[in-house]
């Protein structure tokens, strides 16, 4: 009995080495040979965009996008190949990036890129044209849906909500008229924008921070920028026109609603493909009084990008050209003079007026204006349809979602 007992052990004993030995031939087969993995499949096409609410730092946050090519179409074209896109927040106070969106675009079967724009302090449109040009949805800067008026959804128009998110304005193209709408949907005031331009229509840039006032300002397909700048006046219910603007010519100019203030800038140039040339100034218009104040002139060069810091002290801008730099100045003329920042060209101001963002150096870097600390947010690579390649865009600055 015993020895039948030490037959079967030694037999036990015998498959234990034996599996052991194939372990090991098989560690070392895989190791020196690599396993035969399948390859991955191929991104699928038409991916609904993941636009859910993700945690992440608190706000605020600078919004961008990276994209990258997954795969080539058939054709020497552009158009028919299929892009990933991640759209994505950094935020100001964690300095930590995190994903709002990701999808995956087939040029040659979607019906345009996708992309995202603020909409105000608190909200992103992201459009994804799947099937139409009204395919896109409203989120909110924790990346979650926000309702929108279905009179805007169903008129094939963005809106631009009001600060305190009462009201939703959009331009109805076909019709020539600025809607107002209330953010439950119902119609509150129609204006005809019929007779201001020539070219294009009106269409809603900014409101006044008061809700009391939507300004406007021409959209036209390619061709020269018009000057111009006009307000719906909501108590008068009557379209005004800003009149300095034109009077200026001013084609390029931001508002700023909580400063009561426009920056632009003038510049010669003979359609949108030639660049702007000098001379060239940038003006500071008062918004009450049409008061208007030349802050740099130039006469071979022309300016451009000019941003006002949050609290108006401040100047930013660059020139034009291929290999601009980053020029500050303070408003009221008491800091001294111009003094060159950095290379580069300005995109925005945080809301606390240190840091600008810059595009600079194949990168989307954050820059603190007093002690030049410089952060990079996302890095461009490569060649496009290398496979290193990575594109950036700077979309904007979103401020923490508030109810």
């Amino acid at each position: 009995m015993a020895e039948k007992r030490r037959l079967i052990l030694n037999e036990y004993a015998a498959v234990i080495v034996l599996a052991a030995l194939v372990a090991i031939v098989g560690w070392r087969v895989m190791v020196l040979v690599g396993p035969s993995v399948p390859p991955p499949p191929p991104p699928e096409t038409n991916v609904p965009a993941a636009v859910t609410e993700r945690p992440a730092e608190s706000g605020p946050y600078v919004i961008y996008d990276t994209y990258r090519v997954v795969g080539r179409g058939d054709k020497d074209r552009l158009d028919d190949d299929k892009l990933a896109y991640d759209f994505r927040r950094f935020s100001l106070v964690g300095d930590r990036s995190d994903s709002i969106a990701e999808i995956v675009a087939d040029g040659a079967k979607a019906f345009g890129s996708p992309w995202m724009r603020p909409l105000s302090d608190h909200t992103l449109l992201f459009v994804r044209r799947y099937t139409s040009s009204d395919d896109f949805l409203w989120v909110d800067a924790a990346g979650k849906e926000v309702r929108r008026p279905s009179s805007v959804q169903a008129a094939n128009v963005s809106g631009l909500p009001s600060p305190d998110g009462s009201m939703v304005a959009y331009a109805d193209e076909k019709k020539a008229a600025v809607i107002i709408v209330s953010a439950d949907g119902r119609d509150l005031l129609s204006f005809s924008t019929k007779g201001f331009i020539t070219t294009g229509y009106l269409s809603p840039v900014a409101w006044s921070s008061e809700n009391d006032a939507v300004f406007l300002k021409p959209v036209f397909d390619g061709g020269t920028p018009v000057a111009g700048l006009w307000y719906a006046d909501l108590d008068s219910k009557t379209i005004k026109e800003f009149s300095v603007v034109r009077k200026l010519g001013l084609a390029d100019f931001a508002i700023y609603p909580a400063l009561d203030q426009i920056v632009g800038t003038t510049f010669r140039s003979e359609d949108l493909e030639s660049g702007a040339l000098g001379p060239s100034k940038i003006y500071l218009i008062d918004i009450p009084t049409g008061r208007s104040t030349v802050l740099q002139s130039d006469e071979r060069t022309a300016f451009r990008g000019p941003l006002l810091s949050p609290d108006g002290s401040r100047l930013a801008f660059s020139f034009g050209g291929g290999e601009p730099d980053v020029w500050l100045v303070g408003t009221d003329g008491t800091d001294g003079g111009k003094r060159s920042f950095i290379s580069g060209r300005p995109l925005a101001w945080t809301p606390d007026g240190r840091s600008l963002v810059v595009s600079r150096d194949n990168e989307l870097q954050l820059v603190d204006v007093d002690t030049g600390g410089i952060t990079t947010i996302a890095r461009r690579s490569g060649k496009y349809q290398d496979p290193d390649f990575q594109g950036v865009e700077f979309i904007g600055i979103i401020k923490d979602y508030e109810q």
